[in-house]
């Protein structure tokens, strides 16, 4: 029996001690920042002055043509979503990434002739003029495609085959 009683203290104690960490490890929890809370101008504050200015001119331009986005982080870069992501924006030491997707890309391949692009990527240079009537037909055509893509009816998935006009008949 003696030998019980220093057993049950022991558990005890060390219930008393995890109690203590996960106490510890909620209170240091609290103490970041929840994610998805980055702000855009958390966001600008490494940048330098003339690269802040130009990346929240291009920000204003995003967000007054998408009034019914919301702004979050995603994939660490600011981003406008209504109904799915539609414009991701990046500063970077040599320039400034919009990140429009791959369909607004090819749908204004002509007037992004002058700009370096990729699949879904712009690069506007730090000493190029900022394309803000570009950007404004860009994020009003992506504001469209989602709108329009969110209410489209939705095929069935379960579908059965349409049967082939070759299958023998028995």
């Amino acid at each position: 029996m003696a030998t019980q009683k220093p057993v049950a203290k022991k558990t005890a104690t060390k219930k008393a001690a995890t109690k203590k960490a996960a106490t510890k490890k909620a209170a240091t929890k609290r103490a970041r920042p929840k994610k998805g809370g980055e702000t855009l101008n958390a966001y600008m504050k490494p940048l330098s002055p003339a690269v802040a200015a130009r990346f929240q001119a291009l920000a204003d331009v995003v967000a007054k043509n998408a009034p019914g986005a919301v702004f979050r982080m995603a994939y660490g870069l600011p981003t406008w979503h209504q109904e799915e992501n539609l414009v991701h924006l990046g500063a970077f030491p040599t320039h400034i990434g919009i990140y429009p997707g791959p369909e607004a890309i090819e749908a204004f391949a002509q007037e992004l002739a002058a700009f370096e692009t990729s699949k879904g990527t712009i690069r506007v240079p730090h000493d190029v003029n900022l394309p803000v009537e570009l950007l404004t037909r860009l994020t009003r055509h992506r504001v469209e495609r989602a709108v329009a893509q969110a209410f489209a009816p939705q095929r069935a998935t379960n579908a059965s085959p349409v049967p082939s006009s070759k299958t023998s008949r028995r």
